[in-house]
This record gives C-alpha cells, structure tokens and sequence, in this order.
C-alpha cells in the first residue's frame, strides 16, 4: 500500500501536476485520514487493488457533511483513481458525484466586527511597543553602550542570548537546577516566566492571531493567503530610523498587488494604532 501510494505521489509532482508542497500537503492530510480509517478495518487492505466499493461507501458515509469532509472525500478520490488496478465495482462506486454541502456563512455584526479588532488592535500594540522597548536595550548593549557587569548590560546580554538562541540564559548543569534561569539573569529580566523571558522579544500565540486579524480587516487577506506569508526578516539597512519593511513573498492579496509592503501597524515614530 506504501509503494503505491509513493507512485500516485510521485507521478503527481510534475509541474503539469502540482507545482508547490502545499499542493502535496493539501492531498497528504485526507490521505492519513482514509489510510487510518483501512487500518482499522477487521480485514486491513495491502493494496489499492483490494480496495472494494463496500469499503470507500464506508469511509464515503462516515466522513462529515462539511466542507473539510467534501475536500477528504474528492481529494483521495481524485488520487486513487489514477490507479489502474482498482476494480471495475470500485472505480465506478469512487466515479460517483460528491454533492458539495451548502454552507450557510453569517459574517459578524458590524459593532461585534469593530470590538474583535478593536481587541485585536490594543493586543498587538502593547506587544508591538514591549518588543521595540527591549529590541533598542539590545541594541544599545550590543553597540557597547552599557558598562560591562552593570544591571543595564546583563539585561542586554539576556536579551542576546534569546534573540539568538530562543532562551534566556540557563543551567546546563546535570542536577535540580538544569534548565532553570541564571539568578542573576533571573533577577535583572523580572523572573523567569515566559512573559519575564523570551516574550520580551518574541510574539505570544494570542499576539500572532491579533495581527492575523489586522491583517484581514486591514486588507481584506484571507486566511490561506495570511497563512502562507513568510515571516519578514530584518536585515541591515543605511542607517536611518524608520520603520523596518519587508515585501511579502506569498501569494499576491486579494485585490492587491505582489507588491504591497508590509510594514508594522505602528512605531515610536509611527504611531497609526490609537
């Protein structure tokens, strides 16, 4: 069953075919499920030729009648048919219509709107604002301005650490303490819970999903196109202070230009969230 699903795969990955991995990802996740499903199955199938019309009628009938089960339902069945050893019963039972269910959208009241971006907005901003505080203290420990062994300078060199690591400063000891903050580091950050650590530097889940939703009322992205952005990446400019900018690599917005910039909603000197 391995091999041949290889093969389907394999004479997929063309360009005539599929041209990214999102592609074969967008196949792949249905194909778990339906390859879970044949091993629970009293008598397991070894290989696409055993597959009867029984055994897709089930898979078929126990797979929800939304959107997510209508996209499992035609996707293997697209897949599976590429095989030309599948019965007759079999091909004919998979060739059958899939009926799309209807789905009833209800878009949000515009006062309810207004509220979750609203939230959206104060959430991003304190984390926007926390994030700058403590990139500048990097920035300056970095260019030396702190002396060395002061309060200032272990701060900046904690911070070092987690910008480049992930962590800040730990015990790599074998023993009770292994992993556990460096009480001087400890005691210049505040503690060493998250919000003490890396999330001086870092977005929280909460904070990424807030300017997800920026994002999308701000300009009308939706969530494959927001999903598939690559994170933009600071790199050194000439000089100047304004606020880093990075062109968005993904798929061009909806009613927008590949070319739009991303810039931060707001900075010291560019305060447009209120």
């Amino acid at each position: 069953m391995r091999r041949s699903l290889a093969r389907l795969f394999a004479a997929r990955c063309v360009p005539s075919r599929w041209t990214s991995h999102h592609s074969s990802r967008y196949f792949w996740l249905p194909l778990q499920a339906f390859t879970a499903y044949l091993a629970t199955l009293d008598a397991p199938v070894a290989d696409l030729d055993q597959l009867t019309a029984g055994m897709w009628q089930q898979w078929r009938l126990s797979r929800q009648n939304t959107r997510f089960g209508y996209r499992q339902i035609t996707t293997v069945r697209g897949l599976l048919l590429d095989d030309p050893r599948l019965s007759a019963a079999a091909r004919e039972t998979l060739a059958r219509r899939v009926l799309q269910p209807t789905v009833k959208e209800v878009s949000f009241p515009e006062a309810e709107f207004d509220a979750i971006v609203t939230t959206a907005r104060r959430m991003f901003r304190a984390a926007h604002l926390r994030i700058t505080d403590n990139a500048r203290h990097l920035a300056q420990w970095r260019s030396g301005r702190f002396a060395r062994g002061s309060e200032a300078w272990l701060l900046g060199e904690a911070l070092d650490c987690l910008a480049r690591t992930g962590e800040a400063p730990h015990d790599t000891r074998v023993g009770r303490q292994r992993g556990r903050v460096l009480a001087r580091y400890a005691r210049v950050l505040g503690g060493e819970r998250p919000e003490h650590t890396w999330q001086r530097l870092f977005l929280t889940r909460m904070e990424a999903v807030a300017l997800g939703v920026l994002l999308l009322a701000g300009h009308g992205w939706n969530l494959s196109v927001i999903n598939r952005l690559k994170v933009p990446q600071a790199a050194p400019d000439a000089g100047n202070d304004r606020p880093a900018t990075s062109p968005t690599t993904g798929p061009p917005p909806l009613g927008g230009s590949s070319r739009r910039r991303w810039r931060p909603p707001c900075s010291p000197a560019r305060p447009c969230i209120r």
